[in-house]
């Protein structure tokens, strides 16, 4: 079972190391700055999903899951080759994908 936490704590962890956090209703996705990686997992980014899906956390366990992924911060990614950090074409579809979720969350 995750530990009990609140959106507004996520944010504000999120905030402190420029980690992005979006809810779409189904998912959490995490991400970390370019150049860098979730330090307890060495993931760029990854999604908790929540509801009905299977596998899914439960709604009220969710953010708790979240706050587990991103309190120990972020760390400089070591890899030479990274395509989440070398991939340009990539790197802008993704800053494409979060302008528009940034606009769906402003009209929400």
């Amino acid at each position: 079972m995750s530990e009990r936490a609140t959106r507004r704590q996520v944010m504000a962890v999120a905030a402190q190391f420029g980690i992005r956090v979006h809810d779409d209703g189904e998912k959490v996705s995490i991400d970390a700055p370019r150049y860098y990686v979730l330090k307890g997992s060495g993931l760029h980014f990854t999604d908790v999903r929540y509801g009905a899906a299977h596998g899914a956390w439960p709604k009220p366990e969710v953010w708790g899951e979240v706050l587990h992924d991103i309190r120990d911060g972020i760390e400089p990614c070591e890899d030479p080759e990274c395509d989440c950090c070398h991939d340009d074409e990539g790197w802008a579809q993704w800053e494409e994908r979060v302008r528009q979720e940034d606009a769906e969350d402003d009209h929400a």
